[in-house]
């Protein structure tokens, strides 16, 4: 039997629950597991309960015990089997409990990385990132499908770039210029009437930047000094001309047609 009074007559006493603010996560997963873990133990007694009443209710009666009125035995069955019932309820409620945070937690966390992914960058890092994106490219046409040097290459010129000691102030250099300069310091040669073409050269042409290689008068006062190399400047038609004239191979396979 079931009942809500006190052995002395009184009734329980109530309780005062007081809120909180919602719990993190984690502490949210930790109540729901010890939860879990009560409700488990509960759901064991509560069908331990309901078995022996239904053995009862067949004749089977502990030794010593005198049997218990059919009517008893069913009502006892009926509110021990209907508490089984609401704790596997209540289980299955804190299970689904427990995926909702565990799905909430994992698109907080992703819309969290998202965030910082799409956070803008300042001037300067968005300046030196583009620059690196073009002299990668320069650079994978110099060494191909050589992955370890391009990634020497690369890891030199973004060095290069953080070192103010070198170029100074990027913001203060035009997108070209810092190409140049990195392209002469690792021995690259760009196709600079192909860079020529791309969007971010033909706004650098029309602005007119100072210091850009485009330009007619452009002159890098970097290399100057008996000791700096040759500044770079873009490759006309006539230099690769020249270049070819040049060529060992292309001498070769002249005199060999030429008899």
């Amino acid at each position: 039997m079931f009942c809500s009074v006190m052995p002395d007559g009184t009734s329980p006493p109530t309780t005062t629950v007081e809120t909180d603010a919602a719990p993190a996560p984690a502490d949210a997963r930790a109540l729901i597991d010890a939860q879990l873990a009560m409700l488990r133990q509960v759901a064991e007694v509560g069908l331990q309960m309901t078995l022996e009443i239904g053995r009862q209710a067949k004749g089977e009666v502990p030794e010593g015990q005198a049997p218990v009125p059919l009517g008893d035995l069913a009502l006892a069955y009926s509110r021990a089997s209907r508490a089984l019932r609401l704790t596997v309820m209540l289980q299955s409620k804190l299970m689904h409990d427990r995926e909702t945070i565990d799905i909430k937690a994992d698109i907080a966390a992703r819309s969290a990385a998202r965030a910082e992914e799409a956070r803008p960058l300042d001037p300067a890092t968005q300046h030196k990132f583009r620059v690196e994106r073009i002299v990668e490219r320069v650079a994978k046409d110099a060494v191909g499908e050589d992955a370890d040097a391009l990634d020497k290459l690369m890891t030199e010129a973004g060095d290069r770039l953080d070192d103010e000691d070198l170029y100074g102030d990027v913001l203060n250099r035009p997108v070209g210029e810092l190409v140049a300069l990195i392209c002469r310091d690792l021995g690259l040669q760009p196709d600079w009437d192909a860079l020529a073409q791309e969007a971010w050269a033909r706004a650098e042409i029309d602005s007119g930047a100072a210091g850009s290689p485009f330009l007619e008068d452009w002159d890098d006062e970097e290399a100057e000094g008996d000791e700096a190399p040759e500044p770079i400047r873009p490759r006309t038609l006539e230099d690769r001309i020249d270049a070819l004239a040049h060529d060992p191979a292309v001498m070769a396979a002249a005199r060999r047609d030429t008899g």
